[in-house]
């Protein structure tokens, strides 16, 4: 039975940690609508997500780093409204970036 208790009280003392520990992030509506906007304008883009307040990665369907620098620079145009300094990084489908620009506000 103390066993038991023991393993009990290391569990809720380890699991309130990882729970402490994780980071807050708050994504404006202006973000998000911008993220639905650019997938839903450009055949090329699967996804779009803030993984930061500042981070927006970019699922491409073309793996060449050329076309996705140059995706990445459309996807900073489109960001007129939003107002902010902001790095589009795009990828593969992997979260393994093949192209990054940012803007700076």
């Amino acid at each position: 039975m103390r066993r038991l208790k023991l393993i009990l009280f290391l569990y809720v003392l380890s699991t309130s940690f990882v729970f402490a520990e994780e980071p807050t992030m708050s994504i404006t509506l202006d973000q998000q609508k911008f993220a639905d906007s650019v997938v839903k304008t450009n055949p090329d883009i699967v996804n779009a997500a803030w993984l930061s307040e500042t981070d927006l990665w970019v699922e491409t369907t073309n793996p060449d780093k050329n076309a996705a620098s140059k995706l990445a620079l459309e996807v900073i145009k489109e960001a007129t409204y939003l107002n902010q300094s902001f790095c589009v990084i795009v990828h593969p489908g992997n979260y393994i970036e093949i192209a990054k620009h940012c803007l700076k506000q």
